[in-house]
């Protein structure tokens, strides 16, 4: 397993806290990020190539896609679909973060 903290593919607003791949396995791959989102910040509209699954790790995260608005609160989880465009961050006043353990297919996230 290896850890890469300064990834390239920092989603505009948000604060990469950890970012861990599994490496070696089959067609698959498993990255691993913990998100925090200022106040107000948000990704810009983004799509994965393969299928995250996602997690909130503390207060709440605002998930904007196909024209629906979804408010993930600590606990809760959502799925993102490959090829489906969203915007993800905090609609709140206090910092949030999320971690999205996503599982992709090698070299499509």
């Amino acid at each position: 397993m290896a850890t890469d903290r300064t990834s390239s593919q920092t989603p505009a607003g948000a604060n990469v806290a950890l970012n861990t791949k599994l490496e070696n396995a089959s067609a698959m791959e498993i990255v691993q990020l913990v998100l925090d989102f200022a106040p107000g910040a948000f990704t810009p509209s983004h799509t994965h190539g393969g299928m995250g699954l996602v997690s909130v790790m503390n207060g709440e995260i605002t998930v904007r896609e196909a024209g629906k608005t979804r408010i993930f609160k600590a606990g809760e989880s959502w799925t993102e679909m490959p090829g489906v465009y969203a915007e993800v961050g905090n609609a709140g006043t206090a910092p949030r973060g999320s971690w999205p353990p996503s599982y992709f297919q090698k070299g499509r996230h």
